[in-house]
């Protein structure tokens, strides 16, 4: 089998797992001290000549997913999956996230046409010779081919699409700052509004934060730690409304109890400095949010017909 990292790309690609918002919902917001991220409108591409009978999947910006390429993508990832053992709790949604994929790959690929990026056929003979030496030799690669229902053409345009997605993304995510305005806080998570008023009101008698955290938060992450969520960014917390809560807080100030899809919190800011360098957790979340809102652009801005998947 291929090298790990190509692996990741051959996935990120024919599984669109690099699609980063590919699932639904809203996008995050972008990070308010980074600069946009690289704008490209989308445009009508000049569509290749079809078969009179032949069928389509999707039309994107006039370029075509073909029904064929479509089912080759369908059974493929299937079999990825039916081979760990999962099995599409809904075949329509199942359906309809393969081929929002695929017309994911094809607006990036559009995108980085009008950017003018592209893959040269040495790049991509490089990155194809490494993955053959690093699977063991010309012999077991084409085995794993076999194994995973790609041709060699099949494998080098995913790896140029692979290569090619990067390169744009590097451009993208090309915005984020690498200092951006954080707070080290810390919280008690319960399960109910009356228990976050109880321990508000210990809190404001005077009983220490990170002893009531230790004996009632459940949030296991962190309450050995007296509820400490360490530093961060704004867009950095999963839960956006602690974020909101402990970014609107002075230093040393205590929140009043408030609701998240999690439970009842209470929050403490600790600390909170304008220009703090990221590491490399918060750098990867970032760069993962500016990503999927100019994806989002994309989409919204792109004319895309849709034959079959929902």
């Amino acid at each position: 089998m291929p090298r790990k990292s190509t692996d990741l790309l051959l996935v990120l690609v024919l599984s669109a797992m690099l699609i980063l918002s590919g699932c639904a919902g809203d996008a995050p917001a972008a990070p308010s001290n980074t600069q946009n991220p690289v704008e490209v409108q989308p445009q009508a591409t000049e569509p290749p000549t079809l078969q009179p009978t032949e069928a389509l999947a999707a039309l994107v910006n006039g370029q075509p997913i073909t029904l064929a390429a479509f089912q080759i993508e369908l059974q493929r990832q299937e079999a990825q999956l039916v081979s760990m053992g999962v099995v599409p709790a809904d075949r329509g949604v199942f359906e309809a996230s393969v081929l929002s994929g695929l017309i994911d790959q094809v607006l990036i690929e559009q995108a980085a046409t009008i950017q003018g990026l592209a893959v040269t056929d040495d790049e991509l003979s490089a990155e194809l010779a490494l993955d053959i030496e690093t699977a063991g030799g010309e012999a077991v690669w084409r085995a794993w081919l076999a194994e995973n229902g790609l041709t060699e053409e099949e494998y080098r345009a995913s790896i140029r699409s692979a290569l090619l997605t990067g390169k744009i993304r590097d451009l993208v995510i090309a915005s984020v700052p690498d200092n951006v305005e954080q707070v080290h806080a810390r919280h008690i998570l319960v399960s109910t509004e009356a228990e976050a008023q109880a321990i508000y009101q210990q809190l404001q008698a005077g009983t220490e934060f990170g002893e009531l955290a230790l004996a009632h938060s459940l949030d296991v992450s962190t309450r050995d730690m007296g509820g400490d969520l360490g530093w961060f960014a704004r867009e950095q917390l999963l839960e956006p409304v602690v974020a909101e809560v402990a970014f609107g807080l002075e230093p040393g100030q205590i929140s009043a109890p408030f609701a998240s899809s999690l439970g009842y919190h209470v929050v403490q800011t600790l600390e909170r400095v304008a220009d703090r360098p990221l590491d490399d957790s918060a750098r990867t979340i970032l760069d993962g949010i500016v990503f999927d809102r100019w994806l989002q652009s994309l989409r919204d801005q792109a004319t895309v017909q849709r034959f079959v998947g929902g």
